[in-house]
């Protein structure tokens, strides 16, 4: 038989104990789940996905496993809390005799026990299923958005960004799927994490406020509260408010400070530059705007541009960038045009 180790999503979807913690929020199911993950974190992303799968649909009552589905999943749970590797349909022998025989006699017991609830218990009734709807959020450059989820959470989604999300979370987790760059204001719910997925890194929280970017780099940054963030490969790492974790595209992780007004700033409509180069500030206003800026030199390597705006249009931004470069601008629909000033 498979071990869990060599389970595909498709197994995972047809194993009544993995379904059980998915559909329910069953604590010790929960705590299964995440030691397992933790053991095998090259499985963590295959597990969410099938999780995700699993929760996107809701049922109006509780799912009552049969009797036996009880037992093998009692059986799961003092498998896993004694360090024994996982075997579906078969029981892995190792030390630990003395706590075999105690998992025994309590498999007994409840034996004796379900034997006597199946004579005496009511015909069980099906529940109906409820379909949970995933949703697409997605803004195009010079578009942004704020908008609340189910559960209250605020999401402020930036330009060139998208969420996915169900309209309706499950019981044990509240999860979203991030490409670009949003800012999470998290309704607190201690039985229910709220978990951010953006390319293989996982932000996890239970209330809090934090920004999360998603471009060639990764960029957690931490305005109130705490969050702990994960990759699929395994690590996690705590923040703190007023810290930022990035993952760089070489690799590396580092974990600094930050300007709030800087990074989060966008989301109250200020757009900041600090020291960009041409790049960065060529990236942020066909971001912000839904341009596309075209130039007929190569500014120097050295260049860089520090300001701030406030609501402004396309074309005071410009006209303020312009007066302390060596270029004039026209705009075109949606073209910029920067013009080199004759020397």
């Amino acid at each position: 038989m498979k071990k869990y180790s060599e389970f595909e999503i498709e197994d995972f979807l047809t194993d009544e104990f993995f379904v059980r913690w998915a559909k329910s929020s069953d604590k010790e199911a929960a705590h299964f789940w995440e030691k397992w993950m933790e053991n095998n974190p090259a499985k963590r992303e295959v597990v969410m996905e099938a999780y995700y799968v699993v929760s996107s649909v809701g049922y109006k009552e509780e799912i009552h496993a049969s009797d036996q589905e009880e037992i093998e999943w009692l059986e799961g749970i003092l498998k896993q809390s004694r360090g024994d590797e996982e075997v579906v349909g078969d029981v892995k022998h190792g030390g630990w005799a003395w706590f075999r025989r105690i998992a025994a006699g309590v498999v007994l017991f409840f034996c004796a026990f379900f034997g006597y609830k199946m004579v005496t218990a009511p015909k069980r009734v099906v529940p109906e299923p409820i379909a949970t709807e995933l949703i697409y959020k997605e803004n195009p450059a010079g578009q942004k958005s704020t908008f609340k989820l189910s559960d209250g959470t605020v999401v402020y989604l930036n330009a060139k960004s998208d969420l996915k999300f169900p309209n309706r979370f499950s019981d044990s987790i509240r999860m979203v799927e991030l490409t670009g760059e949003a800012f999470f204001e998290v309704s607190e719910d201690k039985e229910r994490p709220f978990i951010v997925k953006t390319q293989g890194v996982n932000v996890k929280v239970l209330g809090t406020s934090f920004n999360v970017k998603s471009d060639a780099e990764v960029a957690v940054a931490l305005v109130e509260g705490k969050v702990t963030v994960s990759r699929d490969t395994g690590g996690q790492v705590h923040l703190s408010p007023n810290e930022m974790l990035t993952y760089k595209e070489d690799g590396k992780v580092l974990k600094s400070s930050f300007d709030p007004f800087e990074i989060v700033g966008w989301k109250d409509k200020y757009l900041v530059f600090r020291e960009d180069s041409f790049l960065e500030v060529k990236n942020k206003i066909e971001k912000w705007y839904g341009v596309k800026i075209q130039c007929a030199r190569d500014f120097q390597s050295d260049w860089s541009y520090t300001g701030q705006y406030y609501q402004e249009s396309l074309d005071r931004v410009m006209e303020g960038i312009s007066a302390t470069s060596e270029f004039s601008y026209q705009i075109k629909d949606k073209k910029v045009i920067l013009i080199p000033n004759p020397k």
